[in-house]
């Protein structure tokens, strides 16, 4: 998968809770799907739990 860049969020997000979003979006699509962003490329799941892990690191949460 692709895609880049720092999060963005808006004032009313809580990023210590995306981890935990990620989670549930993963347990949902599971590890074959493709997961489709707002914005830029569509990625696979390896994609979307490194950027999970990058978010809990960042924010302090597991």
């Amino acid at each position: 998968g692709g895609g880049g860049g720092e999060p963005q969020a808006g004032g009313d997000a809580i990023p210590a809770r995306w981890p935990a979003a990620l989670d549930r979006l993963l347990a949902l699509g599971g590890e074959d799907a493709v997961y489709v962003p707002g914005h830029g490329a569509a990625v696979d799941a390896a994609f979307v739990h490194a950027q999970r892990d990058a978010l809990a690191a960042r924010f302090g949460v597991a």
